[in-house]
């Protein structure tokens, strides 16, 4: 035929354009545009806060749409009014569209979740006129944003504490404080291609309680939610394990409950996260010890959950309800960022740091001050193009205006996908660039023979793996 063979290298290379200086023999990674550039640490860093929108800012939500690039928050304005507002991060800046009513009436009981399968935004909220709760889409185009299929979710407009988990596959489910018997409720969901939503029979995940604050989470790996609750009856916190039958059914597991003290409802928050096949990472105000915010794993086999140790967060006076949330950091491999008003110090808006994995929690950082002024409604989301948290909160020194921040922890360039090799030579920004790959050897010194090498968050090489751990070669020799 007309094949032809090549030998293969003994010490293969590629060639690419180098953006900025790359130093003779460094690590080097290839960026999304092609060119190649030398592996550097990135600080931790804490931008300086600015504003939103001149108004004041009650409640609000945010979530980062990973398609346009952009941050999107809404907020109910200091006329009650439900709007929204898209920004676009650039470092630690953001720079905000102008905001759009998405409701003139008074609105509350505000969530906001994208919807990865289907690239938009789901949202819940409540009218006081007409008396309804709603769930519909959001949509970005350009910095504007726009709101369409709004369905009826509840009859009042006091159903409280709306939260959302996705299936993966264009359903979801909303769970809720039903006003009328104060029930913990849920409705499972589907949003079509087109943002249309269609809504399911109203349930009861654990029975006839009662319940204000809660939290649901998907498991994909055995396509069960898992909703984790607080009993207003007796104070204790609750879970239990649903599937999605149809629309209009849900099966439900056996609801455990434990934890049980304290009078203070206002501070009965629920935060939950799955971080791996039937593993569930709870956060609660802890009424046994002082309400602070407490960590613990959920496991779940088959229909049965059961609660594991518990891990606390910050050592300190309790925090509100409405301002806390929990993000990924997903930069850096099993990293949670918990963030607070903390009442015991000024309302500070404050940060903490933890691995989670299947195993439990561990390696809680101490905390950082994002704003030392009395904040409140504080709220983050992470922008996995940024690599940062954005955190979006009322300024209680500056006449309550929406205000943000932007967090990036300390990380790197590299990663599992993105290293390349060593540079053969030295260049500048520009230059045709040779790059030693896999199969090729490169010249270090103080090697240990045998010993397989990683790549560091500064470019430099070690026996120990970083996060993420990257793999550079086997040492051949000292040298090699």
């Amino acid at each position: 035929g007309d094949n032809t063979w090549q030998a293969i290298s003994s010490a293969p290379e590629v060639t690419a354009t180098a953006s900025g200086t790359i130093p003779d023999g460094s690590s080097v990674i290839v960026k999304s545009d092609g060119t190649v550039s030398v592996v550097a640490a990135e600080a931790a860093t804490v931008g300086s806060s600015g504003d939103i929108e001149d108004t004041a800012f009650y409640d609000r939500w945010a979530a980062h749409d990973p398609v346009n690039n952009k941050v999107l928050v809404i907020f109910k304005a200091g006329n009650n009014h439900l709007k929204a507002i898209v920004g676009t991060v650039s470092g630690t800046s953001i720079s905000w569209g102008s905001s759009v009513t998405f409701y003139s009436g008074q609105a509350q009981q505000l969530h906001l979740a994208w919807h990865a399968y289907r690239s938009k935004f789901v949202i819940c909220y409540s009218r006081s006129s007409p008396d309804k709760a709603y769930i519909g889409t959001v949509t970005i185009s350009g910095t504007t944003p726009s709101i369409s299929n709004q369905v009826q979710l509840a009859t009042s407009h006091q159903n409280e504490h709306p939260r959302i988990a996705f299936d993966g596959s264009g359903g979801g489910v909303v769970t809720y404080r039903e006003y009328i018997n104060n029930y913990l409720v849920c409705r499972a969901f589907t949003q079509a291609a087109d943002g249309s939503i269609s809504i399911g029979s109203q349930l009861t995940p654990a029975g006839n309680i009662t319940s204000r604050w809660m939290d649901v989470a998907y498991d994909s790996a055995n396509d069960k939610y898992q909703f984790f609750y607080m009993i207003s009856s007796n104070n204790t916190r609750g879970t239990v394990s649903g599937s999605v039958n149809n629309i209009n059914s849900m099966s439900f597991g056996t609801a455990i409950s434990f934890n049980a003290s304290a009078s203070n409802l206002n501070n009965k928050y629920m935060i939950l996260e799955c971080v791996g096949a039937g593993k569930f990472l709870g956060i609660f105000s802890d009424g046994d010890n002082s309400e602070k915010p407490t960590a613990t794993m959920i496991t779940v086999s088959g229909t049965t959950s059961t609660f594991g140790s518990t891990a606390v967060l910050h050592d300190g006076e309790s925090v509100a309800a409405n301002s806390h949330s929990l993000s990924k950091y997903e930069a850096i491999s099993d990293t949670y960022v918990y963030t607070f008003q903390d009442y015991g110090d000024n309302s500070e808006f404050k940060s903490v740091t933890f691995k989670c994995t299947t195993s439990g929690v561990s390696d809680i950082q101490s905390e950082v001050v994002l704003d030392s002024s009395s904040n409140n409604q504080v709220f983050t989301c992470y922008d996995s193009t940024a690599k940062a948290l954005i955190g979006v909160y009322r300024d209680g020194s500056n006449s309550s205006y929406g205000t943000y921040i932007v967090q990036k922890l300390a990380t790197t360039n590299v990663d599992n996908g993105n290293f390349l090799g060593f540079a053969s030579a030295a260049y500048t920004n520009g230059q045709t660039a040779t790059i030693k790959v896999v199969g090729n050897t490169v010249t270090k010194s103080s090697l240990t023979p045998g010993k397989k090498y990683y790549i560091q968050h500064n470019g430099t090489i070690g026996t120990t793996a970083a996060d993420p751990s990257v793999e550079a070669g086997i040492a051949l020799s000292s040298t090699k």
